[in-house]
């Protein structure tokens, strides 16, 4: 059963950080980890609501790139931003862990690699930007739409294999968020000129409001500057 968590009560945040739906309504909100559709498989430990939690600095460099994109016939949805301590360790805990995950998560998350290899392949991070309140994982949608619950397709790759594609009325990005493949990586030649072209839309705004990318996630951006370099958080999402 699909589980999601999709309203808690907020609460006093530290200072310097903030909720993006006090400053910006028109960015979706779509926190995967606040629910089953992520590689993990279930809600992780940390997350009780879907809310979007991130440094004022980082807010406001997010509603400079939503204007931008407005322009262009686009809003963002993001993903994933600050991602408290306690969620790294669940997911480290879980890579080491013996139990092999649903075959259904490996195939529409990370097929060609072993769970307890993600932290070395550098996919997954046990402290990150994002524990310091200085990352957002997104991607674009039309202007008018909205995401929906991911669907299963298939598609193919340019080298003739064929992956899960989970379709949630976002862009085309040649591949899904947290899909953990050479695929998701940002100049992948294994993907469509017109996926490639939606990914250069994006890196090119979001690098004009000061951020930068991953080379091996087309959806990651951190801050150039931050706001708490060398300070990691653990206060729950909610």
């Amino acid at each position: 059963m699909t589980k999601s968590i999709y309203l808690a009560k907020t609460q006093v945040l530290p200072d310097g950080f903030s909720y993006l739906h006090e400053f910006n309504a028109n960015i979706h909100v779509n926190i995967r980890y606040a629910t089953s559709y992520n590689f993990y498989g279930d809600i992780v430990p940390g997350y009780e609501a879907n809310v979007a939690i991130g440094t004022q600095r980082l807010i406001e460099s997010l509603t400079n790139a939503q204007n931008k994109l407005e322009v262009l016939g686009f809003d963002l949805v993001v993903y994933e931003v600050y991602r408290p301590m306690q969620a790294g360790l669940a997911f480290y805990e879980w890579a080491q862990s013996s139990e092999e995950p649903a075959h259904s998560m490996q195939e529409s998350y990370f097929p060609l690699f072993k769970k307890k290899t993600l932290f070395e392949q550098g996919y997954i991070a046990r402290k990150s930007a994002h524990t310091r309140g200085s990352a957002v994982d997104l991607t674009l949608i039309q202007k008018g739409q909205k995401p929906y619950s991911p669907q299963v397709c298939q598609r193919v790759l340019k080298d003739g294999r064929m992956i899960v594609y989970l379709e949630d009325g976002t862009c085309d990005m040649g591949t899904h968020f947290d899909f953990l493949d050479e695929a998701s990586h940002c100049n992948s030649s294994l993907i469509s000129t017109s996926a490639l072209h939606n990914r250069g839309i994006l890196d090119q705004v979001m690098i004009s409001c000061g951020f930068r990318g991953y080379s091996k996630e087309w959806w990651h951006y951190q801050l150039v500057d931050e706001v708490f370099p060398d300070t990691y958080f653990d206060f729950p999402v909610r």
